[in-house]
């Protein structure tokens, strides 16, 4: 054994539901190696059984799209009632994500706002999504 060194296994990755809001948020998602759920795939009976993590992708043009703000609501919803962990991250956009941060604000029990959506990869993969 040498010092300073982790013996543990790695933890393993959860089983995560990963959810895109909106088209933007969808190719973001789809350049990782995540298939991302759209609202309209997500019947929380059956899609949310099971999970422990759901993530919720939105980007800043998202709000301006109907629906969103429902579709977060109903899936934090319904995560909620099932003691899931839900995670909302805002890609940048060329405009202000206050919109999005509104909508997935009262839906996720962490928010996390990304200055670059290259960093999406690595923020799923600390998720452990």
């Amino acid at each position: 054994m040498t010092p300073f060194r982790i013996d543990a296994p790695a933890f393993p990755h959860r089983s995560s539901r990963v959810i895109a809001l909106d088209p933007g948020a969808a190719a973001a998602v789809a350049g990782t190696e995540h298939d991302p759920l759209r609202p309209g795939d997500v019947l929380p009976g059956e899609e949310l059984d099971g999970a422990d993590t759901v993530v919720l992708v939105a980007s800043p043009q998202s709000a301006g799209l109907d629906g969103t703000r429902a579709a977060a609501s109903a899936i934090g919803d319904a995560a909620a009632a099932r003691g899931i962990t839900t995670v909302g991250i805002v890609l940048p956009g060329g405009t202000s994500p206050d919109p999005a941060v509104s909508a997935l604000r009262p839906n996720a029990m962490v928010l996390l706002i990304l200055r670059d959506a290259t960093d999406l990869p690595e923020i799923l993969s600390a998720l452990r999504v």
